[in-house]
């Protein structure tokens, strides 16, 4: 019985899947030459029961020249400065930036929302996809996020992409807050 409370006290402060998640990513484009195209892309390849949406903040280009770009049509995407919005309820919703010559290299925060990012085993999973290819036939670089309808999500990308999931507030706060406990309860049976 005086292992429960600990065991019960431990469980608490483990990260738990919530509503949101937020990813650092790089990107090396100097594989890339010449112009091409970068493509941002939020899907689901089914009919899901839940959505997600997405924010693209803090996006840097170093060096090269990269367009405005547009947003899909069909759905609420825009671009301001340096943020990119994923809206609506689409199961596809891309954002496409014409790329005059490539830079070194990108980067910038992705939060990931809704509920369908729950896992909660229902609807048919999401995708959040960066897709950058130059004129020539084969030379692209990508990173996808998948979201699976239950588990945890995966990162799957060329070696030019890194991506590291960043832990939210409540997270950490969860986390302290189960280790505060343990701490009190180890001094208390002392």
């Amino acid at each position: 019985m005086k292992i429960l409370l600990p065991l019960a006290l431990l469980a608490l402060s483990a990260p738990s899947r919530a509503d949101l998640l937020i990813y650092d990513v790089t990107g090396d484009l100097t594989s890339l030459n010449g112009s091409g195209a970068l493509t941002f892309s939020l899907t689901s390849f089914g009919s899901p029961v839940n959505n997600v949406n997405a924010t693209i903040s803090s996006l840097l280009f170093n060096g090269g020249v990269y367009g405005f770009g547009s947003g899909d049509p069909a759905s609420d995407v825009q671009r301001s400065g340096d943020t990119i919005q994923f809206g609506g309820s689409q199961t596809f919703r891309f954002y496409d930036i014409p790329v005059t010559s490539f830079g070194s290299g990108i980067s910038f925060q992705i939060s990931l929302f809704g509920p369908g990012v729950l896992g909660n085993a229902t609807g048919d999973g999401w995708t959040f996809g960066v897709f950058a290819q130059d004129v020539e036939p084969g030379n692209f670089e990508f990173l996808e996020i998948n979201i699976p309808p239950s588990g945890s999500p995966t990162v799957n990308s060329t070696q030019a992409f890194n991506a590291t999931l960043i832990p939210e507030p409540a997270t950490w706060a969860t986390l302290a807050a189960g280790i505060g406990a343990l701490l009190v309860y180890a001094r208390r049976r002392r």
